[in-house]
């Protein structure tokens, strides 16, 4: 029964932002590693908040969920690792294309 007062947090990525207005109420409350705002990563009920790539602090999802403002984090980006041939107008960087004519001169 009781645990059905408090609602699970699902595995997924989240933004969590503290509800504490200032840095002082967050370190108060243990909560300073993580304000503002952290990425949140909940996976088997436990709530992982990071900063950058590092991981700043740990709890229980149901304690997050209960003490942080929790949204969905926007989707991730699919980046290519194509490199990307640019062409440049000959008018825009006139001494790279003269270099370019130079170095084409003397080898043919």
């Amino acid at each position: 029964m009781a645990k059905d007062l408090f609602p699970k947090l699902a595995d997924g990525e989240y933004i969590a932002k503290c509800k504490e207005k200032t840095e002082i109420s967050a370190a108060i409350n243990g909560h300073s590693q993580v304000w503002p705002e952290a990425k949140v990563v909940v996976k088997d009920g436990y709530a992982r908040f990071y900063k950058g790539r590092r991981q700043a602090w740990k709890c229980n999802a149901t304690y997050a969920q209960g003490h942080f403002e929790i949204s969905p984090a926007p989707a991730k980006s699919k980046r290519s690792n194509r490199l990307v041939a640019l062409s440049i107008p000959r008018d825009y960087c006139p001494v790279i294309h003269a270099a370019e004519r130079s170095y084409s001169s003397t080898l043919g």
